[in-house]
């Protein structure tokens, strides 16, 4: 299920069980616009309205729930596991379970279209400083909000690299997370230039001895 935290009074403020029937569903993401909650899950997209009452079930529409020979019916009942709400429209990936198939999804609140074929394995899909960010294991895209290609990353020069992450600080700087190297920050918007950030100490959690 969803559950809603009040972070002022720290406590917990409602639980929405999505499933049929208000069965217990896994949620593999949520975004949200001004409009609606958007829930990925195993069995399709679920969207909610904000004014509505997402403790019950029933106000919760499953918009993958596409009907046999209308265009993209493949997506009913299958697992999305990243969405992103950017300039009015939803980003999801389908998430295949195979090296370089995914599928990344866009929604304009009538419609879906393709957007992105996957090269590896689809990790996040963030929206960070009127840019939106597609990261793959291996690959990186960083998209302006006309949608526009900014950068296309691949090679950090740092060695081997597994992205997960990436998002911009208040200065518009990238930071990424990445499984092998840690954190990495690009260097004067400079999509060539990186450097690791690590505290001084181990390299490696196993260390035992020292002379």
């Amino acid at each position: 299920g969803i559950v809603v935290i009040d972070i002022v009074r720290r406590e917990i403020k409602d639980t929405y069980l999505i499933g049929t029937n208000g069965d217990f569903t896994n949620i593999l993401d949520v975004a949200k616009d001004n409009q609606f909650i958007y829930a990925a899950t195993e069995k399709g997209i679920f969207k909610g309205s904000v004014t509505g009452n997402l403790v019950n079930f029933a106000d919760w529409i499953n918009i993958t729930d596409i009907a046999p020979g209308q265009p993209f019916a493949w997506m009913k009942n299958k697992k999305f596991d990243n969405l992103e709400t950017y300039n009015t429209k939803l980003y999801a990936n389908y998430s295949s379970g195979q090296y370089a198939k995914d599928t990344i999804m866009c929604y304009d609140g009538i419609s879906w279209i393709k957007f992105k074929n996957s090269e590896s394995y689809t990790r996040d899909i963030k929206a960070s400083s009127n840019h939106l960010i597609i990261v793959e294991d291996y690959t990186m895209d960083v998209f302006k909000s006309d949608m526009s290609l900014r950068w296309h990353i691949w090679d950090l020069g740092l060695g081997s690299k597994s992205f997960r992450s990436a998002l911009f600080d208040q200065s518009e700087t990238l930071w990424i997370a990445d499984n092998t190297l840690g954190l990495v920050r690009m260097l004067n918007n400079n999509v060539y230039a990186y450097e690791k950030i690590y505290p001084a100490g181990p390299e490696k959690s196993n260390v035992f001895k020292m002379s």
